[in-house]
């Protein structure tokens, strides 16, 4: 009688399955060595791009010449991409290059938004995101920063009466501190002078002669 004596499982040669190598092509080739895929775990990597391989582990250890068992288990281990980051709280108030320290230091990228303001210049309005957003690494956070009062020319209402002059001026978001003569008589002079450039709500001192 012949005999067959089992020479033991097929060995096969593991695939080559280096870091950030994505998960698809991984599994591709485990298939093609003759391996299935075992256990998945996912984690966040800073460095490996989500749905790529971090590790993969073998199951059974290759033996002494680098084989594996055909068949045998091949555990992965795929990235979920770098960690989501989350926005700091109370940023709104404080100088512009503190808070994009603070996001930069987050690997977030900051866009700086000027907009005029009764704040003093350089203090952070709002943020594009709230306090405690969680957003993904390397996203952009708008940053409203205040470039102070809009400043406007103080209108030319010499020769008007004062009380014409004074309606104008309002209307333009401007203050009457007082009115020097009668506000029936026409403007001989203003301060600030006509054509300075000012805050609105400054105020306005006009002087009327007969």
């Amino acid at each position: 009688m012949a005999l067959t004596v089992s020479l033991g499982n097929t060995l096969v040669t593991p695939p080559d399955l280096p870091s950030a190598l994505p998960v698809a092509e991984a599994q591709a080739r485990i298939a093609e060595a003759g391996l299935r895929d075992g256990r998945r775990s996912d984690e966040f990597d800073e460095d490996v791009p989500a749905d790529a391989l971090i590790a993969a582990t073998l199951d059974p250890v290759p033996d002494a010449q680098g084989k594996v068992p055909k068949g045998g288990r091949v555990d992965l281990t795929v990235s979920k991409g770098p960690q989501p980051r989350v926005v700091p709280a109370g940023l709104v108030s404080k100088p512009f290059d503190e808070v994009a320290g603070a996001l930069t230091a987050l690997r977030l990228r900051v866009n700086r938004v000027d907009q005029f303001s009764d704040a003093a210049v350089g203090t952070v309005l709002s943020l594009s995101q709230p306090d405690g957003a969680s957003v993904p690494r390397d996203s952009t956070v708008d940053v409203v920063v205040s470039k102070g009062p809009e400043l406007v020319a103080i209108p030319n209402v010499l020769g008007r009466t004062g009380a014409d002059a004074a309606g104008i001026l309002e209307s333009q978001g401007f203050v009457i501190d007082n009115v020097d003569g009668s506000p029936s008589n026409k403007v001989t002079a203003m301060t600030p002078a006509p054509g300075e450039m000012k805050p609105r709500n400054s105020a306005v001192r006009l002087t009327t002669r007969p």
